[in-house]
């Protein structure tokens, strides 16, 4: 029997979001650019504004859900089954390992190898589906280069 774990959901998304809203706040002001021709709204305006809604209601949500948690009254909880989130993570962490390795081997060698890898992972094991998944991400890699006159970083 797979294991399942029982977490109150609502208390820890709204955690999620004030801290996910509290580092875009801050990286914020280094990684988005402001010119300085005295004009009220710029760049950060519309991502500043959506992050403090995101953060004000995270906070009231993970209150509200604070104080019901604590008073032990009814809060919504949701079944997680470990060893399905675990194949998410796994998937997710593919996923990042090839956005970070677009930076040391190149879009085009990681474009080819990454896709057909996932796909062994997620269970492909025909080697004709993995070389066509392999030959269409080299297909799309050069039409953006040599037809749309597109560098891929």
């Amino acid at each position: 029997m797979a294991k399942k774990i029982r977490l109150p959901i609502e208390l820890i998304s709204s955690l999620f979001f004030i801290f996910l809203s509290l580092f875009f706040l801050i990286i914020m002001e280094k990684e988005v650019y402001v010119a300085s021709d005295g004009n009220m709204i710029n760049a950060r305006t519309f991502p500043f504004i959506v992050l403090v809604i995101i953060l004000t209601l995270s906070l009231f949500i993970f209150v509200k859900e604070t104080v019901l948690f604590i008073a032990k009254k009814k809060v919504k909880y949701v079944e997680i089954d470990v060893k399905e989130e675990l194949k998410a993570m796994i998937i997710f962490l593919i996923l990042l390992f090839y956005a970070i390795s677009i930076k040391f081997f190149g879009f085009f060698i990681s474009s080819i190898i990454f896709p057909s890898f996932l796909s062994f992972f997620l269970g492909e094991r025909k080697k004709k589906n993995l070389a066509l998944v392999a030959i269409s991400s080299l297909l799309i890699c050069l039409l953006f280069r040599y037809v749309l006159n597109v560098r891929l970083v």
